[in-house]
């Protein structure tokens, strides 16, 4: 799981990269202009179930431009769990987590203190979006490919990390430009199920502090 979530991430960083390397100096960084908007969301199967990544609301604290952003995990029996996050945008601001919430499967949605979002700052520095931006770049483009996935069949870029072995095929006209992922020796592999831009987020109930951390669920 370790390799595709963050080949998910990342592969959906290095989009960026998309439509023509020899277009421009710098296509990456060009193209990474072209950040999904509020309310794009796109689902991806994956060999032990599914993942969801979702844009599903903003505002603004302190004169700063925020975004919520959602992610959904679930195994084969459709159990699992939601993240959503506060953050200074997409895909470059991932690392600024203003604010966290958690649901499991079955359990009330919870707000993580402050304490574990430093903790979860100090993790994500290790990654920043500078980082991204640099693996994006150094990517091997490996040209225009046709690919068929559950969601459909797209014409995609084909780009392979040169370090690790990881490949991503990105459509930059999806609201989010990954269309398949597979990791070294295609092992595991992530591939786009369904996509759209009406996203709404999947915790609906006010999250309570959570528990010995902060305050007591409350009634």
């Amino acid at each position: 799981m370790r390799t595709l979530t963050s080949l998910a991430l990342a592969g959906l960083v290095a989009a960026a990269a998309a439509p023509a390397p020899v277009a421009a100096q710098n296509p990456c960084r060009t193209m990474l202009a072209k950040s999904p908007t509020v309310g794009a969301w796109a689902e991806y199967g994956m060999k032990d179930g599914s993942m969801k990544m979702a844009l599903v609301g903003a505002e603004k604290r302190e004169g700063r431009s925020l975004i919520w952003m959602e992610m959904a995990f679930a195994d084969k029996k459709g159990k699992g769990a939601i993240t959503k996050m506060l953050v200074g945008g997409y895909p470059q601001g991932l690392d600024q987590v203003e604010e966290v919430v958690m649901k499991m499967e079955g359990q009330p949605a919870m707000k993580i203190p402050g304490s574990m979002i430093n903790m979860m700052k100090g993790q994500m520095a290790k990654n920043p979006s500078d980082d991204f931006l640099r693996k994006c770049d150094e990517a091997e483009y490996l040209g225009v490919a046709s690919v068929t996935v559950p969601a459909g069949t797209y014409s995609t870029h084909h780009f392979r990390d040169k370090k690790t072995g990881d490949e991503v095929w990105v459509n930059m006209d999806l609201p989010f430009p990954m269309v398949k992922a597979t990791d070294k020796g295609g092992k595991g592999i992530m591939e786009l199920t369904g996509s759209g831009r009406d996203a709404k987020s999947a915790i609906t109930e006010t999250p309570m502090e959570m528990p010995g951390m902060g305050g007591m669920p409350r009634n």
